[in-house]
């Protein structure tokens, strides 16, 4: 009887620790399910994608693995690039691509959010059940979180690197086989998620060294070192990092070209952690320094704070560098989004301290010191209209700006007010007795300021999103209608803005290829410029689709079957070929000196009147006027394939004023003929006005056209037709 009671009490006691178990988890899974159906609802309100190259990249990947099996761009193949691709492949394999892209942002969604399991089981090994819930809580709902709407890699980059810090904390602290191989995996693994996680087995490399150093067996090594000693182990110390500094610059060139420039990469690591610190509400950090200086009772502690350590300095050197490349390179960026992983660890750190309360004031005020620097020197980008999209974390800036007009002064000194409010909150607490209604009351703020720094970045998100939609026609998906799925390559020229082009390709699955005449064709994926192979437009190589989209400038001889916008949708008659195009001529009309226009082919090889108009209207009062000569003769090749004049037949010469817009009619010879326009002197509006942005050097807006002659094929214009002027008014029709 005893035997039978002893166990009914065991499977009592079993029972009870999985109901406390189960009953402990509620207020977690509960978390996580409001926090999806908050983003879930965000990513709902997303009307498009906005994120270009990126969005549109891993996009690519997944729709080949959901369609071939394996990755690729623009219908070639590619090597392995990210599972992020895998992750998401499945969305695609709805027919629709609204629904394709509902699905993938809920994967997104779903993933990133899940970032609060590893970041609670990291907390659990170091404080209570409360603390580490508020870790859990505040690590999924930071101002990055913005990004779990779109197609990126941080959805899941993000919780893969929580859920690594967690294992390597715990094997540093158990030391078991068990967790030590699942650590090491787990680190190994991490570079195909998102190549920034290589340095994930340096942070865990890192952390075991530092470890050992600071523990009892290196004091004990140290002990009774003289002063040779230490100045050796330095220069030891000095030598591996240049060796590897060296190492990694072999491997990854963006580090060898940013050691060139390090007052660049202190001021991005600086901008950026800045960034990190406002998107968190500054207090995080205080509490984050004052929770891992003073020891805890927990034996994760030390190997806890080693991992914080290590990490900080691994992800901020990556950011500087990543920074000071793109600055060098491209432009000046707040790179906040490569410090994100940060977050985590910040936060568990702040619930150590939630859990104690107390603090060492030497450590506080060093904080405190270090959060006043950040805060004065970060750039706040106060841009309400956009979502500074490597920085989210700034959104909440501009929300001030754009609620409160407050400019960037205004903003500093409420960050430094804040800073104050902070450093306060934290040395009261330590004063009183009875701290929990205090802690959970700044526990609430925490989370509440960063969920609102979320939902900025989120509605910044949206508001640059509904701006981008308007640059393409309505509804998006509409060559997938008009070509029934078939394939479709885009051939444009001149392109200044690739946005417009990414979700044309984005959300219509049929644009396969995409090719420009002058080699502007933007990734990412493989892109084509196809050369003239005969004077009758025929180009090399051919598409092998059957249908074209055209832009600006460009007719293929074939039919129109639908237009949109500045783009004609053509099927193909036969082989690729074109029946004119315009090069020289941006996307938004204008010229600089020079443009041609081709007509490879009329119908009937009809003569007729070419027709040039050139226009100042849309720089009226910025420009001194210009001279305007007209070329036009037989076409042909030349060396390269491009096309020239045989000879030149006629040419004309015109004075361009301000604010007019002539139109020149020219006789034509039998097809294949040729136009130059040939502009003097050209400016630049940015020189001609302050308020203006645009530094091209401009000729004219530019339009071409071409009236074939009645009558029998070959015939020259009738008497009537002869008669027009050489320029006509704006708005006339040749």
């Amino acid at each position: 009887m005893s035997t039978v009671a002893a166990r009914h009490g065991d499977a009592d006691a079993s029972s009870h620790r999985w109901s406390e178990r189960l009953f402990s988890a509620v207020p977690l899974a509960s978390a996580f399910v409001w926090l999806c159906l908050l983003y879930g609802w965000q990513a709902w309100s997303l009307r498009s994608p906005w994120l270009f190259a990126d969005e549109l990249d891993y996009t690519q990947l997944a729709r080949s693995i959901a369609d071939t099996g394996h990755p690729g761009r623009r219908g070639e193949s590619e090597s392995f690039a990210t599972l992020y691709a895998y992750l998401t492949a499945p969305a695609w394999l709805f027919d629709r691509t609204e629904t394709a892209y509902q699905a993938a942002k809920l994967i997104g969604v779903v993933t990133m959010t899940s970032a609060l399991f590893p970041a609670y089981a990291l907390a659990r090994m170091l404080v209570s059940r409360g603390p580490a819930l508020f870790a859990a809580i505040a690590s999924a709902a930071i101002p990055a979180f913005a990004y779990s709407s779109l197609l990126l890699t941080e959805t899941l980059a993000y919780p893969y690197a929580a859920m690594c810090f967690f294992l390597i904390v715990k094997a540093l602290t158990s030391r078991g086989t068990r967790w030590l191989v699942l650590a090491t995996a787990a680190c190994l693994l991490a570079p195909l998620v998102r190549g920034q996680l290589a340095l994930l087995p340096a942070v865990f490399a890192g952390s075991a060294a530092l470890l050992a150093w600071s523990g009892e067996w290196g004091r004990a090594r140290r002990a009774g070192w003289s002063w040779i000693e230490w100045t050796a182990a330095a220069a030891v110390a000095g030598v591996a990092a240049l060796f590897a500094s060296e190492l990694i610059g072999r491997f990854w060139g963006q580090w060898e070209a940013a050691t060139q420039h390090p007052r660049s990469m202190l001021d991005h690591a600086v901008w950026a952690a800045g960034a990190l610190v406002i998107g968190l509400g500054v207090l995080p950090l205080l509490a984050a320094v004052a929770g891992a200086w003073r020891p805890g009772g927990s034996p994760a502690h030390r190997p806890f704070v080693a991992v914080l350590a290590t990490a900080a300095l691994g992800f901020c050197l990556y950011t500087a560098g990543k920074a000071a490349f793109l600055a060098t390179f491209f432009e000046s960026r707040v790179e906040e989004r490569n410090l994100i992983y940060l977050s985590p660890l910040l936060f568990v750190a702040a619930a150590v301290w939630l859990e104690q309360g107390k603090t060492r004031l030497v450590p506080l005020g060093l904080a405190v010191a270090g959060a006043a620097l950040l805060i004065v020197v970060t750039p706040y980008e106060l841009d309400p209209s956009a979502l500074y999209a490597d920085a989210p974390s700034l959104s909440i800036l501009s929300y001030a700006n754009q609620y409160f007009d407050w400019d960037d002064g205004a903003v500093q000194t409420a960050l430094l007010v804040v800073l104050g409010v902070s450093t306060a909150l934290i040395l009261g607490v330590a004063a009183i007795r009875e701290r929990r209604t205090a802690l959970i009351g700044i526990a609430a703020l925490v989370l509440a300021w960063n969920v609102t720094a979320e939902m900025a970045a989120s509605d910044a998100s949206d508001a640059f999103a509904d701006k981008l939609a308007t640059e393409v026609p309505q509804p998006f998906d509409w060559v997938d209608r008009a070509t029934g799925g078939e394939a479709t390559v885009y051939l444009g020229q001149g392109i200044l803005n690739a946005n417009a082009i990414h979700l044309l390709e984005f959300w219509n699955r049929s644009i396969t290829r995409v090719w420009t005449r002058d080699d502007t064709a933007p990734g990412p994926g493989p892109t084509e410029t196809p050369r003239l192979a005969a004077p009758d437009g025929t180009l090399s190589p051919d598409t092998g689709a059957r249908y074209v989209l055209a832009d600006i400038g460009i007719e293929p001889q074939g039919t129109e079957v639908a237009e949109a916008g500045r783009w004609k949708l053509y099927r193909l008659d036969g082989p690729l070929a074109l029946q004119r195009d315009v090069t020289g001529l941006y996307s938004d009309g204008w010229i600089g000196s020079d443009a041609t226009y081709s007509q490879y082919s009329t119908q009937g090889g009809r003569l007729g009147i070419a027709s040039v108009r050139t226009s100042r209207l849309g720089s009226c009062g910025l420009d001194p006027g210009a001279r305007v000569r007209i070329s036009i003769g037989p076409l042909a090749l030349d060396a390269s394939g491009n096309p020239t004049f045989a000879r030149v037949r006629e040419v004309q010469r015109h004075r361009l004023r301000s604010c007019t817009s002539p139109i020149f009619l020219l006789f034509s010879p039998p097809p294949p003929f040729h136009v130059r326009v040939h502009i003097e002197p050209t400016f630049v509006p940015a020189e001609e006005d302050p308020r203006e942005t645009d530094r091209r050097e401009l000729g004219a807006q530019v339009s071409f056209g071409f009236v074939p002659a009645t009558g029998s094929p070959g015939a020259r214009p009738g008497p009537r037709e002869r008669r027009p002027p050489r320029t006509r008014p704006a708005g006339g029709t040749p």
